[in-house]
């Protein structure tokens, strides 16, 4: 059986005939790929043009009666109606044939109309390109009130394609938790491969312009004329150019494009006595452009902000060397060799060879933004240093031909089509929400775990939203656990699956919301809730396998049986180590719903290589919670008087800590350093002579690991999963928990025996590598799929 050509649904505002540099995108790409159908809605500026057509594989819905004056300057409220319009069009077409994905164009009017039909459909995927040219700052005025309905786009996009680097990072700071690919615009290289060079002008001559004007050097934009732009800075940069003296060759500006700015630039270039030495040519068509590149000798755009900068790019594929700003995407593709302005008494023929030296594989020079004086600078240099124009026009061209053809273009955004329709079709899924106890800038292994998630996830094609426990906690208890749960309900209408960090505080909320709202339900269970709290609050003294067995008071079991309640409601549960899922198997009726799957840390990170160190430092660090030990720790650096204790962590032991430590007066021995960011723990880890982590309870523990891998060998003790990380006497020493004549020895042990201590951080090394990141979120990964409907 053939298999039916998918279908795309594009929203765009624009389109076919009026088209810039994203419009040209939409049907350079969508002209490529043949094995998709393409809706666009987009809005019906002018009322001559036909409201229904269809272009190579590109069916044009233009929605609306046209506006009075094509542009559609000043009607934003009909702007606004187009995303209504096409949302509701769209969702009449799903009705009658299947979606692969819907495509927004830019995160205004077609990213809002992808946005609502995606509530509409939120299993259909939703990929947003970016292709915004204005300054962040000029977009945030113009969004204005309607941030958090503009920033839902982003965070409701399963895939966000870019044109530059710098919009990913836009992207990211304004919510996207989506994978995000860099593919830039292309350029038709068909219309610039018959290029020799320059001609005699014919198509660009004025009435007014002399034939000697032919002979001039000619320096051109293709600019749309708007202040981002930045062409008035470079009419004042000619002004520059016309007082150096001697007087740098002849040269002519030639201006080609059209905007809101046109008069007041030709008025400023008449008041400032240098319309002499510029040629505005007005809009030209996209097809005309590469016959009025091939007249020039170099391409300047002074841009104040770039998404990207496309005009460039058809200026490097005519061969032109080129000259910009270190702003928005230039930088992606702009390489500046290292040479200085030419300036009137400096050797130039010695800057030019050491220029030629160093343009290797540049295309352009860098200047300043707003700064017409260097702008002139950099004009000049390249003006009367023929060599390096055409070999940066050369390097220029290479780069186009073999990086940004649109067919090159096309292939990439087809595979990213191709990962969501089959996303679609077979896995179904578009959203984890997690719900998380504690997260960053807390610390705690859910903190860390869940800031693993969030960016390892999406690189597989998951899109995951966050709910930390942290923005209710201002409320009283109780309500802000009612208010959590409503949070946690909203939200779960645009997931597949809740996963919850733990079993109660957020757990019991987030799993009422998943029963509600009918989602899949996992849990990650890698402690007994009841067991801390009793711990802390009621007075149990009983470690965690004794209390499995006992019965305590009415509040501890409460909390058991609520914890037992949440875990038994579950699609599946997961923990951090094979002896934690013999404890949670306990607690439900199916066993084999539970499942094992190892916390993953940054192995490669080049933060934890370090080499073995002498400083007599022993680094401990967890939340300050009474099984941790700590007061043992401290206790013990009355035996070891030379070595310094440095304890990372906050929790509610802290000021007990403290006190301990005054009273043994070892407040130069002993540092309690509260909650600090990774980087510094990393910092103080680097000063280690070892870590030292005396535990009556643990899941799994992040630092420890991260220590074998960081060559910095472990004492910790003989519980819990921790015999799962570490052979003892092989990878590290294990210890009874709070005793402190092991602690000691092994300390000592690890310091003097050095043959002991070198194969301990091999062995260790080795170890960790079990604990990658890798083959945590894979095996995570099988979990997910296997709540996948089929």
């Amino acid at each position: 059986m053939t298999r039916k050509v998918p279908t795309i649904i594009i929203f765009s505002l624009a389109f076919k005939p009026l088209e810039s540099g994203a419009e040209i995108a939409v049907r350079e790409i969508a002209s490529r790929l043949p094995n998709f159908n393409f809706t666009i809605f987009t809005l019906k500026f002018n009322p001559a043009w036909p409201s229904e057509e269809t272009s190579d594989n590109i069916k044009i819905i233009r929605l609306g009666r046209g506006l009075k004056e094509t542009g559609g300057e000043g009607h934003f409220f009909k702007k606004i109606l187009y995303g209504f319009k096409a949302a509701r069009q769209a969702h009449a077409l799903a009705k009658r044939e299947p979606i692969a994905l819907i495509w927004g164009i830019m995160a205004a009017y077609g990213g809002l109309a992808a946005l609502l039909f995606k509530f509409r459909h939120p299993r259909v995927p939703f990929l947003l390109t970016l292709q915004e040219g204005d300054s962040e700052n000029h977009i945030l005025r113009r969004v204005g009130i309607f941030y958090s309905l503009w920033k839902m786009i982003f965070r409701r996009a399963d895939y966000i394609q870019v044109i530059s680097n710098y919009l990913a990072d836009f992207a990211r700071r304004h919510g996207a938790v989506c994978p995000i690919a860099v593919v830039p615009n292309g350029v038709d290289l068909e219309k610039y491969n018959s290029m020799t060079g320059r001609s005699d002008l014919p198509n660009i001559k004025t009435a007014n312009l002399r034939r000697s004007d032919l002979q001039k050097l000619n320096i051109i934009t293709t600019s749309r004329l708007v202040y981002k732009n930045g062409i008035d800075v470079l009419i004042r940069a000619a002004v520059e150019l016309k007082k150096i003296r001697p007087p740098t060759s002849d040269f002519r500006l030639l201006i080609v494009g059209g905007g809101p700015e046109e008069q007041k630039l030709k008025q400023l270039a008449h008041d400032l006595k240098v319309d002499d030495k510029i040629e505005f040519l007005g809009q030209v068509s996209y097809e005309k452009i590469p016959e009025y590149l091939a007249q020039a000798d170099i391409f300047v755009r002074p841009s104040r902000s770039e998404g990207l900068g496309s005009s460039f790019l058809e200026a490097m594929a005519a061969g032109l060397p080129i000259i910009g700003t270190p702003v928005g995407g230039i930088p992606d593709f702009l390489k500046s060799p290292d040479a200085k302005d030419a300036r009137p008494r400096v050797d130039e023929s010695r800057e030019s060879r050491r220029a030629n030296n160093d343009a290797n594989d540049a295309n352009g020079l860098l200047v300043k933004v707003d700064d017409p004086k260097d702008l002139a600078g950099k004009i000049r240099f390249l003006l009367k240093n023929k060599g390096l124009r055409e070999k940066l026009g050369e390097n220029g061209r290479k780069l186009v031909l073999e990086n940004y053809s649109w067919d090159l273009i096309a292939q990439k955004i087809g595979v990213i089509f191709e990962k969501l329709e089959i996303r679609n079709w077979k896995l179904g899924i578009t959203r984890l929400l997690i719900a998380t106890g504690v997260y960053p800038p807390e610390i705690g292994g859910p903190a860390t775990y869940t800031r693993l998630l969030e960016q390892e996830l999406p690189k597989r094609g998951f899109p995951v939203d966050v709910l930390p426990f942290s923005i209710v906690r201002v409320w009283p208890k109780v309500i802000r656990h009612f208010i959590y749960f409503f949070k946690c309900f909203w939200r779960s209408w645009r997931s597949d699956i809740i996963y919850a960090q733990d079993p109660v505080s957020v757990g019991l909320p987030s799993m009422l919301a998943a029963k509600l709202s009918r989602r899949k339900f996992i849990i990650r269970v890698a402690g007994d809730y009841a067991w801390e709290q009793a711990s802390q609050r009621f007075g149990v003294k009983d470690r965690i396998d004794e209390f499995q067995q006992k019965r305590y008071g009415w509040r501890t079991e409460f909390l058991r049986a609520t914890q037992k309640f949440v875990v038994g409601k579950t699609d599946l549960v997961i923990t951090p180590s094979k002896y934690f899922r013999e404890l949670v198997a306990g607690w439900v009726k199916n066993p084999e719903k539970v499942k094992v799957i190892y916390n993953g840390i940054t192995l490669d990170d080049q933060k934890l290589k370090i080499k073995d160190q002498r400083s007599r430092i022993i680094l401990s660090a967890g939340r300050l919670v009474p099984w941790k030990g700590f007061d043992v720790l401290i206790e013990l650096m009355k035996d070891l008087p030379e070595w310094q204790l440095v304890i990372v962590g906050d929790g509610p032991e802290l000021n007990n800590l403290q006190l301990i430590t005054n009273n043994l007066q070892l407040e130069n021995n002993v540092k309690l350093l509260g909650a600090v960011s990774r980087d510094e723990l990393l910092t103080h880890l680097k000063r280690a002579r070892v870590f030292v982590l005396n535990t009556s309870f643990e899941s799994f523990s992040f630092q420890i690991v991260e220590s074998m891998n960081a060559g910095v060998p472990v004492v910790s003790t003989k519980i819990g999963n921790l015999e799962e990380i570490i052979d003892s006497g092989k990878e590290g020493i294990l210890v009874e928990p709070n005793n402190k004549s092991q602690l000691l020895a092994s300390i000592k042990r690890l310091d003097e025996d050095k043959s002991f201590r070198e194969a301990v951080i091999k062995n260790a090394r080795a170890k960790a590598r079990r604990f990658s990141i890798g083959n945590s979120m894979d095996n995570l990964m099988n979990v997910i799929k296997s709540l996948t409907p089929k």
